[in-house]
């Protein structure tokens, strides 16, 4: 339920912008919490929601930067 949370809350934040995509990750915490009923563990789970969603939206970013440096590079051997 906190992995199915998690997702619906995506999804619903895309239609927020950015702030509603990262505020509305913590409802994988409301998932848990309706499965475990302890409100440490539904924490958890939503913290571990948002910082996968920040890691992996810093990857990205490290992925495009490094394409557009090939891409720069591969200018810059082309004409030199």
């Amino acid at each position: 339920r906190a992995a199915a949370g998690a997702a619906l809350g995506a999804v619903a934040g895309l239609f927020f912008g950015l702030p509603g995509l990262i505020l509305v990750l913590s409802w994988g915490g409301l998932g848990e919490l309706t499965v475990r009923r302890s409100l440490p563990r539904a924490g958890r789970a939503g913290l571990a929601a948002w910082v996968g969603f920040v890691v992996g939206t810093a990857l990205k970013l490290a992925l495009v930067f490094g394409v557009i440096g090939l891409a720069a590079l591969a200018l810059v051997v082309q004409r030199g």
